[in-house]
């Protein structure tokens, strides 16, 4: 039996709170700290909000409200990829037309 099948019926044994501690611990060693350098701007950006919040003159939106622009973000995203440029629209049109 290979080291990995072992890891993996010993782990199987545990609680299930344990095993999700476990993969949580797993995943976080995936990351490649490498990705988790900000540059200069996002540090700045990152120091001047946590003043706002630390002189309490920071302003908050409702979370619903944050989730749903992000919502529509990802919808307007998502359908860019079906959108065609005009001008080749227009060709298309053209094309159909002619044939």
């Amino acid at each position: 039996m290979s080291t990995v099948q072992e890891a993996r019926n010993m782990v199987m044994t545990l609680s299930a709170s344990e095993r999700a501690s476990l993969a949580h611990e797993l995943i976080l060693s995936l990351d490649d700290p490498a990705n988790d350098q900000l540059s200069a701007s996002q540090e700045t950006e990152i120091q001047r909000r946590l003043a706002l919040v630390r002189e309490g003159t920071a302003l908050g939106r409702p979370a619903n409200e944050v989730f749903e622009d992000i919502r529509a973000y990802d919808e307007a995203q998502l359908h860019k990829a079906d959108r065609v440029p005009f001008e080749q629209a227009v060709r298309e049109i053209q094309q159909d037309y002619e044939a």
